[in-house]
């Protein structure tokens, strides 16, 4: 060990308004990497007739807490990388459908977003 302090590895974030767009929505899904990006907040997202948005295996969808209850309300949802391990991250539950927040854990500690 040199001294210093090992510098933890930056997150990456991408974000979109889609404007309710799927062409946009399935555009931006092949245009970020989750190799690259970690997060990715998708405004204004698509919701199609089962009240879902749409991804890729590549990632895990947070909606907001109250999306199932009212799914017309839901103006934005967070992709989380399936390269972060599910034991690092947890959703937040906000009583909103303006907010989704996850909290992350690893050696620099905790953070909420």
């Amino acid at each position: 060990m040199n001294g210093y302090a090992q510098r933890p590895t930056p997150l990456h974030f991408w974000q979109q308004n889609v404007n309710k767009s799927l062409i946009l929505q399935l555009d931006l899904l092949n245009q970020v990497d989750p190799k690259v990006f970690d997060l990715v907040f998708i405004q204004e997202p698509h919701i199609d007739f089962l009240n879902l948005t749409r991804a890729n295996p590549n990632w895990t969808v947070i909606y907001p807490s109250q999306h199932h209850s009212s799914p017309n309300t839901t103006q934005l949802v967070t992709l989380v990388s399936t390269s972060i391990s599910k034991n690092k991250w947890k959703q937040v539950h906000v009583q909103s459908a303006d907010v989704t927040a996850i909290e992350l854990t690893g050696d620099f500690g905790s953070v909420s977003f």
